[in-house]
């Protein structure tokens, strides 16, 4: 059996960057609640708020994604150049 790959390397890269973040907020968010201390104070609502910012980021990106190509930089060939190229439909004997 063959292996096959479904996610591009970006999209797994973009998963398990979102992942890594989502980790990190509840981290950081219940040591800023007071649950347990690990950083400190200071250093939990910094990492907090850098990770917050990235996660904008990250749903920013993915909306775009989502709804206007699959990759983030997919529109701007068209855009420069004027045209895009598509592949035909392959034919079945």
């Amino acid at each position: 059996m063959d292996k096959v790959m479904i996610f591009k390397r970006f999209e797994r890269f973009w998963h398990w960057s979102q992942a890594l973040l989502i980790f990190s907020l509840l981290l950081t968010g219940f040591e800023i609640h007071g649950s347990y201390q690990l950083f400190g104070f200071a250093d939990a609502t910094q990492l907090h708020t850098i990770a917050a910012f990235a996660m904008m980021v990250f749903v920013i990106g993915h909306v775009y994604m989502t709804t206007l190509g699959a990759t983030l930089f997919s529109h701007i060939k068209p855009m420069v150049t004027g045209y895009d190229t598509v592949d035909e439909p392959s034919k079945k004997p």
